[in-house]
């Protein structure tokens, strides 16, 4: 039985390491009149590893990952590997300023990407 709890407990702590070693990005989605916008469509690639010998002639792993901008325009872009990543919105009849954003996503550390919907 102490066996058990002692790998059970093992395995938690595990994940929980694995878990921390991933980043985020988060960010407001605005409309022209500055307020949110809801329902805008965010979407990240991973273009370059965080690792600097890595990088080295190594580029990113070109996984994306993809978001709606809640009712408050905000949005969450979760379980990243660290690295270099571009960031960009999408939505029906606007265009997004800044157009792409590069952010560096750091384990523990949360990233910043806001964008300012234009028509």
């Amino acid at each position: 039985m102490h066996r058990l709890l002692l790998l059970a407990g093992l395995g938690l702590t595990l994940t929980a390491g694995y878990a921390s070693a991933q980043g985020v990005i988060s960010g407001t989605v605005t409309g022209p009149d500055g307020k949110p916008l809801r329902a805008v469509f965010v979407r990240a690639e991973h273009t370059g590893s965080a690792n600097v010998d890595e990088m080295r002639g190594s580029e990113g792993t070109g996984k994306t990952i993809s978001v709606l901008s809640n009712n408050q325009g905000q949005f969450v872009l979760d379980g990243l590997d660290p690295g270099t990543y571009q960031v960009w919105t999408t939505a029906v009849g606007f265009r997004g300023t800044p157009a792409r954003v590069s952010v560096n996503v750091k384990a523990g550390a949360p990233g910043k990407a806001d964008f300012a919907m234009r028509t």
